[in-house]
C-alpha cells in the first residue's frame, strides 16, 4: 500500500476567506509544511457566492485566462499565469435555496508527492444554517481506461448535465451526473461547454424522461432501454416500478468504466454491445413491450445503421416507442463546427434528417407521436433573458425551430 501524507486544517474562516488562502502561492510555504515553494502570480480571483465545498482541479492557462473546474461553474483570473506544480482548488457553486451555507469550513485535504497521479481528496465540513456541522467528502478522482474519441463523447453530455443541476434552477436537476463529474479524473475544461449546450442537453434529457416515464406508467411490465447510455441514469430520475428491466447498452469500455462510477440500482442492467451488431437483442426479452431511448447517438450512426437498428427492434418487441433527441442537415453542420461540440465534430456520421417523417418511410412498423421542437417546451421561460427571447422569437417558425434541438417521438 502506498503512503499518502494527510494535513488536517481547522479553519475558522468563511469560504472566501479559505479561498483566498489557497489560491495565494507564495504564501503556501508560511503555512503548508507540503508546499515549501510555490511560484506564479498571486491569483485574484474570488470565490461565488453560493459556496458549498472546496475541491481538486486540474487547471488549464487558456491565454486568455485561467479557468479553474468544468465549464460554465468556474472561477476565472484573466490575465497569464504559470503557477507549475502547485495545488490549486475551486469552489463550485450550490444555489443557497439548497445549501443554505455559512462558514466557518474545516479543509482536510491530502497533498499525494508529485509523482503521484491521483488527485488530492478534499473533506469540507459546513456549519449550515440548522446550526450543525455536516461533512461532505469528495472522493479520490476515479482513474478511467483510455477511451476511444466516440466513447470519449459520453463526457460532454455528462458535464452538460452537471453543470445545469448547479444552476440555481436546473431544468433536469441530474444530481447523480454531478456526483459523477466530482469523481472523476477527467479534464472538462476542453470540452469548451457553452450555456446554450448544457441547456438545451438537460431540455432534451428531460423530453425523452418524460416520454419514458408517461410509457412505463401505461405498461408497468415494460423493457426499458437507454441506447449509447454512457453514464446516465436515467432509471433513477423516471424511477420506473420494480416490475420494470431497464437496460442500459453501450460499448465494452464504456460499461467496464460505468460499472465503477454510476451507482447499482435494482432491475437496472448493463448490456455491453456495438448497438449496430445484430446480436446484442438476443439478450432481451420478446414478449413485453419495450421504451427505447436515446440521447446523443443518432449523430454518431450512419443513416444505414440507424436505419437498421430501427428494424431489429421492431421486429423484436411486440410493440413499443422510441423517443431519440433528432438531428436536421443544419443541425448536423453546427455540430461540426461549433465550439461547444467541437471535442465530438469528428465523430459525427450522421448526415441529417430534416423531414421527421422520413423513419417512417424506412419501416412501415414506425408511426411519428410527436416532434418536440425545443423552442416551444414551457422550459424555455427559465432561460437567460437573451437566450429565452431567442427561442421564443424561433418558436414562431417551424423550419426555424428545427435549426435547433428537436426530439423525435414514435411508435411501433
Amino acid at each position: 500500500m502506498t503512503a499518502e501524507p494527510r494535513t488536517f486544517v481547522d479553519v475558522d474562516a468563511t469560504p472566501e476567506r479559505v479561498w483566498r488562502v489557497l489560491t495565494d502561492p507564495p504564501a503556501h510555504a508560511e503555512w503548508n509544511p507540503v508546499v515549501t515553494e510555490a511560484g506564479g502570480d498571486p491569483l485574484t480571483a474570488v470565490p461565488r457566492a453560493d459556496v458549498a465545498a472546496l475541491e481538486p482541479v486540474r487547471t488549464r492557462d487558456t491565454g486568455s485566462g485561467m479557468r479553474l473546474g468544468c465549464g460554465r461553474e468556474v472561477v476565472e483570473r484573466r490575465g497569464r499565469s504559470q503557477l507549475g506544480p502547485v495545488s490549486t482548488y475551486r469552489v463550485p457553486g450550490t444555489p443557497p435555496s439548497r445549501a443554505g451555507l455559512t462558514g466557518p469550513v474545516r479543509v482536510v485535504w491530502a497533498h499525494a508527492p508529485p509523482a503521484a497521479s491521483p488527485a488530492p481528496t478534499v473533506t469540507v465540513g459546513v456549519a449550515h444554517r440548522d446550526g450543525h456541522e455536516h461533512e461532505r467528502a469528495a472522493p479520490m478522482a476515479t482513474p478511467l481506461p483510455a477511451l476511444t474519441p466516440v466513447e470519449d463523447s459520453l463526457f460532454l453530455t455528462l458535464c452538460c448535465r452537471a453543470l445545469d443541476n448547479r444552476s440555481p434552477h436546473p431544468i433536469l436537476g441530474d444530481e447523480i451526473a454531478d456526483e459523477i463529474v466530482r469523481t472523476l479524473d477527467h479534464d472538462y475544461e476542453r470540452l469548451n461547454t457553452t450555456t446554450n449546450l448544457v441547456l438545451n442537453v438537460a431540455l432534451r434529457a428531460k423530453k425523452i424522461d418524460e416520454v419514458a416515464s408517461r410509457f412505463i406508467a401505461r405498461h408497468p411490465d415494460a423493457v426499458g432501454l437507454d441506447l449509447g447510455a454512457g453514464f446516465d441514469t436515467r432509471p433513477a430520475r423516471i424511477t420506473p416500478p420494480p416490475t420494470v428491466d431497464w437496460y442500459d447498452v453501450d460499448l465494452p469500455e464504456v460499461v467496464a468504466a460505468r460499472e465503477h462510477v454510476v451507482p447499482d440500482r435494482a432491475k437496472a442492467h448493463t448490456i455491453s454491445a456495438d448497438v449496430t451488431d445484430p446480436d446484442w437483442l438476443d439478450a432481451l426479452p420478446t414478449d413485453r413491450p419495450a421504451v427505447v431511448t436515446a440521447d446523443g447517438l443518432m449523430g454518431f450512426l450512419a443513416k444505414e445503421e440507424l436505419g437498421a437498428l430501427f428494424d431489429r427492434l421492431i421486429d423484436h418487441f411486440p410493440s413499443g416507442e422510441l423517443v431519440f433527441n433528432g438531428y436536421t442537415r443544419f443541425t448536423i453542420w453546427v455540430a461540426r463546427h461549433s465550439r461547444g461540440t467541437k471535442s465530438v465534430a469528428d465523430q459525427v456520421k450522421f448526415p441529417g434528417m430534416d423531414d421527421p417523417r422520413e423513419p417512417e418511410r424506412w419501416n412501415p412498423g414506425l408511426e411519428l407521436v410527436q416532434e418536440m421542437l425545443i423552442s416551444r417546451q414551457p422550459e424555455i421561460a427559465r432561460f437567460p433573458p437573451v437566450l429565452r427571447a431567442y427561442y421564443r422569437l424561433s418558436a414562431r417558425s417551424t423550419s426555424w425551430s428545427r435549426k435547433g434541438t428537436l426530439v423525435l417521438h414514435y411508435r411501433f
